[in-house]
């Protein structure tokens, strides 16, 4: 059992229920975007999507996806699936800086909570830097005391665009402007990027910084 099948089963559950779809997606788009199939981050959206879907939007009754599920139990979960289940509704969405990289892991620095996590995660590690900033979502492991996973969201800033990406997050502390709002500000200024290539990615977020979600 991983993460990922937990993910899939609670939206299969739920995948019929498209009144509730709809108004989930147009709900996202007031503060980020979905794009094509074809895009280069489609997927990459498509996985930050779910997971806010399943693990952080509130229904009129104050649930999440994940909530009725363990609510309801319905076919298709079984036992095993438990453990996994609460793990992710404990997990910590936010915006990360890496301060230290070896061969078990991650240091990284909650830009938000200023608090530090060590990510057990090799497959992650590939092309990665201290100083990079990414969103991302970690949760314990629920196998494996003292160990943080990542989920499938992963998405990582450009380097050029880190010096914007901290004055941004810092103007937003101040204004007491919600983390995700913030977030949802970013993931479009990254998409820009991908929709823009030619365009200097800092140039982007620095005019970014400037400008409402």
């Amino acid at each position: 059992m991983t993460h990922t099948e937990i993910l899939e089963k609670i939206f299969d559950a739920f995948a019929k229920d498209e009144a509730t779809l709809l108004t989930a997606k147009q709900e996202w788009m007031t503060f980020s975007d979905l794009v094509h199939a074809a895009h280069d981050s489609y997927e990459e959206q498509s996985d930050a999507f779910l997971e806010w879907l399943s693990f952080e939007r509130l229904d009129d009754q104050g649930l999440t996806f994940l909530d009725r599920v363990l609510q309801s139990q319905p076919s298709g979960f079984s036992k095993k699936d438990l453990p996994w289940m609460l793990a992710l509704r404990s997990s910590h969405h936010s915006l990360f800086q890496i301060k230290v990289i070896d061969e078990k892991g991650l240091t990284l620095t909650d830009l938000f909570g200023n608090g530090s996590f060590f990510v057990t995660e090799r497959r992650r590690l590939v092309g990665l830097n201290i100083g990079d900033i990414f969103e991302a979502r970690v949760f314990p492991h629920p196998e494996e005391d003292l160990t943080l996973l990542f989920s499938k969201t992963f998405l990582l800033h450009p380097s050029d665009a880190v010096p914007s990406i901290l004055k941004s997050v810092s103007m937003a502390k101040q204004k007491n402007e919600p983390k995700q709002t913030v977030l949802g500000k970013l993931q479009r200024l990254r998409l820009r990027c991908a929709d823009y290539k030619h365009l200097s990615q800092q140039r982007i977020y620095e005019k970014g910084a400037m400008l409402s979600p």
